[in-house]
């Protein structure tokens, strides 16, 4: 991480063979964006486990109803920030990033894009912690973590626990889910339709 942050202060990337030649799609439509999410679900190591999970969990769903709930519930809770994200980066954030691209620091005589810079600092910074907890044996996870953990999972329980007393909660969550999933959809095919246009 150290070296990357370095060659992020020079403006210098890494070229992978046979990635490096690779060209995006002028056209992005569901389709390329579904293939897109299946390749970053299996080959990801933070989604995949979580993606296995949730398939498991649908498998032993008793009915067909359950487990595309679980299937749902699951994609809900993985899109649903991108599409927040998303929906801010549109509404501005992306003028004030590309506005970030064209700034410039003087260090020293050396000129540097403002966003190298930063890459530089989060990149490097990350490295030395994790290279100083790495060589003095706290690159674990500590008792404090484990309670942590369970704190965490007791007040998730005790939030979700009144939920599920109520009668038919999972169907009616479900439903929410997808009539927010079809308000989502319906949207991008609007946006699309007039990027088309």
């Amino acid at each position: 991480m150290i070296v990357v942050g370095i060659m992020s202060l020079f403006n210098k990337t890494i070229k992978i063979p046979f990635v490096s030649n690779l060209q995006a799609p002028r056209v992005t439509n569901a389709a390329s964006s579904y293939v897109l999410g299946v390749v970053s679900g299996l080959s990801s190591t933070c989604c995949a486990p979580v993606l296995f999970g949730a398939l498991s969990l649908a498998a032993l769903s008793p009915t067909m109803l359950q487990a595309a709930g679980v299937g749902l519930a699951y994609t809900f809770g993985i899109v649903f920030p991108l599409f927040l994200l998303s929906l801010f980066f549109q509404k501005g954030l992306q003028k004030w990033m590309l506005g970030l691209k064209k700034r410039t620091i003087q260090l020293g005589t050396l000129q540097v894009l403002l966003s190298s810079f930063i890459s530089f600092l989060l990149f490097t910074g990350s490295g030395i912690i994790f290279l100083v907890l790495a060589l003095t044996n706290r690159l674990q996870m500590n008792d404090q973590a484990v309670e942590t953990s369970i704190t965490f999972k007791y007040w998730i329980d005790k939030i979700s626990n009144p939920i599920q007393n109520i009668p038919y909660s999972q169907y009616i969550f479900g439903v929410i889910l997808a009539g927010i999933l079809i308000y989502f959809i319906r949207l991008a095919v609007k946006e699309g339709d007039k990027k088309s246009k």
